[in-house]
């Protein structure tokens, strides 16, 4: 009778180790996953109308926090997948003070400093290439 208890025991720690073991495993690959799915794409124009996406890093762009750009480029245009909420700078280490506006292209007289996801976010400005930048925080 004691041997029988004993084997249930163990089957049942074993078990439960397993369905623990399960449960992060499951919880870690959700959490990369959405690193994978999160980042910010930073676009130029240039004399043509022509976009193209800015040169930086993919790593710097799937992780959170604040980033710097290498040079002062005119922003055309920003568009974040996976993150609650990003900001754009016009001066170095995300200075506050130079938060910079956007608008969406369906609601031009709307501007907002928080670029949610999955909608193209114009600078607001008077160039017609974009606004400086020089870096981006996300969270």
């Amino acid at each position: 009778m004691e041997a029988r208890v004993l084997v249930i025991n163990t089957f049942l720690k074993a078990r439960t180790a397993i369905s623990t073991l399960s449960v992060l495993v499951f919880l870690f690959g959700q959490n990369a996953l959405a690193n994978d799915r999160q980042t910010i794409r930073l676009y130029k124009a240039n004399k043509d109308g022509i976009t193209q996406a800015l040169r930086f890093t993919a790593g710097k762009a799937r992780k959170p926090g604040c980033h710097n750009l290498r040079l002062k480029t005119r922003l055309f245009s920003a568009v974040q997948f996976g993150y609650e909420t990003c900001h754009v700078y016009a001066k170095k280490s995300c200075n506050a003070e130079s938060i910079m506006s956007f608008h969406t292209e369906k609601e031009p007289e709307m501007h907002t400093t928080d670029l949610s996801e999955g909608f193209s976010w114009y600078p607001v400005g008077e160039h017609k290439r974009g606004e400086k930048a020089k870096s981006w925080y996300c969270e």
